[in-house]
C-alpha cells in the first residue's frame, strides 16, 4: 500500500509519535524509518518499528493504523480486571497481543487470527512473549471448514466476503466453545469482521466471561445494535467508542464485578 501524499506521512508520524510514553516510546530511528515508508511499503519491504514495548514488522499502512489504535489509542482497554486467561479472536498482526501482555504479564493469551499474512506477522511478532498460545484458523458458530475472503488490508480480511477481495480460500473454522474449552475467561476480545453476532450468538460458554471487549461492524453485522447489546445480558457496558453507524467497540464486564 502507497501514502498518497506527505499529510499522510505526518499523520502517520503524528499518530506514532503520539506513542513517545513511558511503556510505548519510539525512537528517532522509528520516526525516521516511518518517513521513509512510502518507498519501503511500495517496494514490498517489510518495516520494523522499534518501539520501546516490543519491535513490529509491518508491510502495510493498516498494520500501522492497528498500533496505533491499540497502543496508543488503548482501544482494547479494560480497567480493573486481573484476567488469569485471554481469549483474543483476531489478533490480526498482533498489536492486541502484546498490549495485552504487557498490561497483565501473568495472562494466559490464546491468540486467533485466519488470515495467512497476518498470521506469519503475528508470529513474528509475539516470538518473544510467553505463555501466548497462536492458532491459524477462524471462528464461526458451527465447526468445519468455510471460504475465507482475503482482503487487500490484512484486517478487513473475512469469513463475509468484504468489497474489493483479493481471493478466496477454505480454511478450518472453530467455535468460540471450542477455542476455549471448559475454562473460564478474564477478557475476550472479538474483532472478525462482522460475524461477531453469529459466533457470540451461538457460544455456551459467555457466563465463564469475565469482561468483553468486542467490534460491532455496523455494516457487516446481521444484527442491529440493540440487537447486538442484547446478547451481553448480564454485562455493564462500560464504554462504547467509535460511531454506531460504522464501527464500535464495546467494553463490558459482569455487572457484579463492574467497576464503580
Amino acid at each position: 500500500m502507497k501514502l498518497r501524499s506527505v499529510l499522510d506521512r505526518l499523520i502517520l508520524v503524528r499518530c506514532l509519535a503520539r506513542a513517545a510514553r513511558p511503556r510505548h516510546q519510539v525512537s528517532v530511528l522509528t520516526v525516521v524509518a516511518v518517513i521513509g515508508v512510502k518507498q519501503r511499503l511500495a517496494r514490498n519491504r517489510p518495516l520494523t518499528l522499534h518501539l520501546a514495548i516490543g519491535d513490529f514488522v509491518v508491510d502495510e499502512l493498516a498494520d500501522l493504523m492497528a498500533i496505533s489504535e491499540v497502543l496508543v489509542g488503548g482501544e482494547y482497554a479494560v480497567d480493573g480486571l486481573a484476567p488469569a486467561t485471554i481469549v483474543d479472536v483476531g489478533s490480526h498482526i498482533g498489536a492486541s497481543v502484546v498490549f495485552f501482555r504487557d498490561r497483565y504479564p501473568d495472562a494466559e493469551i490464546i491468540a486467533v487470527e485466519p488470515d495467512p499474512l497476518s498470521f506469519a506477522k503475528l508470529r513474528t511478532n509475539t516470538a518473544r512473549l510467553s505463555k501466548v498460545e497462536l492458532r491459524n484458523h477462524a471462528v464461526a458458530d458451527r465447526n468445519g471448514e468455510a471460504p475465507f475472503h482475503v482482503a487487500s488490508h490484512g484486517w478487513s480480511s473475512s469469513l463475509l466476503e468484504p468489497p474489493g477481495a483479493r481471493c478466496s480460500t477454505t480454511i478450518q473454522v472453530r467455535t468460540l466453545d471450542d477455542v476455549v474449552g471448559p475454562r473460564s475467561v478474564g477478557l475476550l476480545k472479538l474483532d472478525i469482521e462482522g460475524a461477531e453476532y453469529e459466533v457470540l450468538r451461538a457460544f455456551r460458554g459467555l457466563g465463564r466471561v469475565q469482561a468483553i471487549a468486542v467490534e460491532y461492524h455496523a455494516r457487516a453485522s446481521s444484527a442491529s445494535l440493540a440487537a447486538f447489546l442484547a446478547l451481553l445480558d448480564g454485562f455493564e457496558i462500560v464504554s462504547l467508542r467509535g460511531d454506531s453507524a460504522h464501527n464500535l467497540t464495546i467494553i463490558a464486564v459482569r455487572a457484579d464485578a463492574a467497576p464503580r
